[in-house]
């Protein structure tokens, strides 16, 4: 959190055109939001840092409680996905941008973080109307999801439901893939840096 924290103050105080800090901001402010997203899952209400502190004991930062965490972190996927809208909206990033983070990755995860907010965890009182506000927020946010290109994974011929099992063997761009981690498609003989390279192979039994 302290470096994105860096990094945010960095490219807010450079040089760079408004629309390419966008592009960077937006992607920075989602980790920020993930890694809190992270903390409030495991602790309840952390403390809240938005700006690079210095490592003395005037630095010390109460715990904020969990509504708060949790309102900072939705703060924070909004500002990524109005951030991002621009570049993401018209079906995502292409090339070798793929996988980066999108409008629709920020608020994707914004309706998981509504969900735990709704969830016996966080409304102990199972609160009806949390789920109602979820509700009829993401469903708002729908449409800028699809337009960044996220859908259900289809084939022309889903025999069987053969969809749900060829969407785990794509190495192409799959649409239900919001959040990603990029592993390489390098092929050839015997090369150790190359997808399936032989000493995986070599190493795991035959069956």
């Amino acid at each position: 959190i302290r470096n994105i924290n860096d990094c945010i103050e960095g490219i807010q105080g450079g040089t760079l055109t408004d629309e390419e800090k966008n592009i960077l901001l937006g992607q920075a402010y989602f980790l920020r939001a993930w890694c809190y997203f992270n903390l409030v899952k495991w602790y309840g209400g952390v403390p809240i840092l938005d700006k690079v502190l210095e490592p003395t004991a005037s630095s010390f930062t109460p715990r904020s409680s969990a509504k708060k965490c949790i309102e900072f972190i939705l703060n924070d996927l909004d500002n990524a996905a109005k951030m991002l809208a621009k570049k993401t909206m018209s079906g995502g990033w292409t090339g070798s941008d793929y996988g980066r983070v999108t409008t629709g990755t920020a608020l994707a995860l914004k309706g998981r973080v509504l969900v735990w907010w709704c969830s016996p965890l966080f409304n102990r009182a199972n609160d009806q109307q949390r789920w109602a506000d979820a509700y009829a927020m993401m469903k708002q946010e729908l449409d800028s999801i699809t337009s960044c290109g996220y859908g259900l994974y289809q084939t022309t011929n889903n025999v069987n439901g053969s969809d749900f099992a060829k969407q785990f063997l794509t190495s192409d761009v799959n649409p239900e893939a919001v959040f990603v981690t990029l592993y390489n498609n390098i092929t050839g003989d015997g090369l150790d840096n190359q997808k399936n390279n032989r000493w995986e192979r070599d190493i795991r039994p035959a069956n």
